[in-house]
């Protein structure tokens, strides 16, 4: 089982496209210094430095690309070893996570940094019964946990608060606990000021609620059946079940209930009211479960944990339910595989390809939208930059700051030919427009010639997946 993953894995990276947030990262640490990297680039972008420190010696080795996603692999390979072979789920719960969505496509073969939330949560889990004997080892993974990324700062925040709580309950204070405590509030609260603030004050106006109920149900429907559950059908009921029955299992044990109610409440709250993300934000949620579900075994004898007829029934249909509905994810999961091998994720790769075969990748590059625009120049040489027409400004990649936000959606085609020749009006014959939408206006067409079009551009029409990475390439030809 554990062989056939790997092989799905390989299979997966070996087609898969890397997509503009994968390269991002990687460009922004080859391109960038230690002290800005920390200092300035991190909170801008809005993710905990575990990715970045890991990333940026691979980076700068002049390795290809395709490492980060190989990374990810590896990462993922050692969690669903722990989730495998040393936790005590069911066996036929191991089976049906194993090749579910999330952990078979999405964390291992996608190059971001959500495979170390997995690896982290898993880690602490295996390593809980050791907390107290030796606090540090857990206090570093919790720290760890706390600086994956900024959805899983609710979880690695409740953890903590167990930890503390149970410090004073069963009189483990001395002196290594105590300074494992003081590293982990440390390790975990400075990114309240160092990321935590700036972020959300960057995104409190990019998210506006009409409908709670929609919003929480579409989190919860992502992140539990990947598709959502915008209809009940019979797999969204099945899910609502297993949660419920689940909850019979969970409840009466107290601490770990409360830990996934802050947890993944917090989660929920994100994701519902902070930032609209995609299935892969909303399956840390799923993760989140499996870690507490894992969690509730270490509390059985517990004094907090109520002694309840349903809990053992709880358990038992809870967890069924809850395979069954990771069995659909896994035919999702093989399913997103074998769409890699077959289908075009991004026009990027061919209009990079197109650049370098003609000479032109170390031209003038002016890109527009510069968000889609940067997933054209991460396919190109190390060396090679873009002027970004909706800032006016030259880059490696995209500083995401206020600047970009403002901008990211605001001008049309005719936009970056008028900046190019605003510009650079004594090096037209030398600017290259890489452009995700069409130049309409009749006095610019009539210079500014396509040379390349991609994607729904293209002769034949036919759109990637990613339809806003349609590329048209022009040249100044008075």
């Amino acid at each position: 089982m554990y062989a056939v993953w790997a092989v799905l894995v390989t299979v997966g990276i070996a087609y898969h496209e890397q997509w503009r947030d994968e390269t991002s990262d990687w460009s922004t640490v080859r391109h960038t210094g230690l002290v800005e990297l920390f200092t300035k680039r991190l909170p801008q972008i809005g993710h905990p430095p575990d990715w970045y420190f890991l990333m940026y010696p691979l980076g700068n080795m002049g390795l290809p690309m395709v490492t980060i996603n190989i990374v990810c692999a590896v990462i993922m390979a050692v969690a669903m070893y722990l989730m495998l072979f040393r936790l005590k789920f069911p066996f036929y719960l191991k089976v049906a996570l194993v090749f579910s969505m999330f952990f078979v496509y999405e964390y291992p073969v996608v190059g971001r940094n959500y495979a170390l939330i997995v690896l982290f949560l898993m880690a602490v889990l295996w390593y809980y019964p050791k907390r107290f004997e030796r606090p540090w080892i857990y206090a570093l993974l919790l720290v760890g946990l706390f600086n994956t990324h900024s959805m899983a700062f609710p979880m690695a925040f409740a953890i903590m608060l167990l930890y503390f709580w149970e410090l004073v309950e069963f009189k483990k204070l001395k002196g290594s606990t105590i300074g494992a405590a003081i590293f982990i509030f440390i390790g975990g609260m400075y990114l309240i000021p160092y990321m935590a603030l700036p972020g959300l004050k960057v995104e409190k106006d990019l998210v506006h609620i009409t409908d709670h109920y929609l919003q929480i149900k579409t989190a919860l429907g992502k992140g539990i059946l990947v598709g959502g559950m915008q209809d009940m059908d019979l797999l969204g009921t099945l899910a609502v079940l297993s949660f419920g029955a689940l909850s019979l299992f969970l409840v009466p044990r107290l601490k770990p209930f409360a830990v996934l109610l802050c947890g993944a409440g917090g989660l929920i709250y994100i994701l519902g009211y902070k930032y609209n993300g995609e299935h892969r934000h909303a399956g840390i949620l799923m993760v989140e479960l499996l870690f507490t579900y894992g969690l509730a075994f270490y509390y059985a004898s517990d004094k907090m944990t109520l002694k309840t007829p349903w809990s053992e029934k709880g358990y038992k249909y809870g967890t069924i339910l809850l395979a069954v509905v990771l069995f659909w994810q896994s035919y999702l999961g093989v399913n997103q595989v074998k769409y890699e091998v077959d289908n075009e994720f991004s026009n990027s790769k061919a209009a990079a390809e197109f650049l370098v075969d003609n000479h032109l990748e170390h031209t003038i590059l002016v890109g527009h939208t510069s968000w889609a625009a940067s997933a054209v120049l991460q396919q190109l040489p190390v060396d090679c930059k873009m002027y970004w027409a909706d800032t006016r400004r030259w880059g490696y990649f995209i500083t995401f700051d206020s600047l970009f936000l403002a901008n990211q959606y605001k001008f049309n085609g005719d936009y970056a030919a008028i900046v190019a020749e605003e510009t650079f009006p004594d090096s037209l014959s030398h600017v290259t427009l890489v452009m995700s939408m069409p130049i309409q206006n009749p006095q610019l067409q009539a210079h500014w010639k396509p040379i390349y079009a991609g994607g729904i551009y293209g002769p034949d029409g036919l759109a990637p997946v990613k339809k806003q990475e349609s590329y048209i390439i022009y040249k100044y030809q008075p």
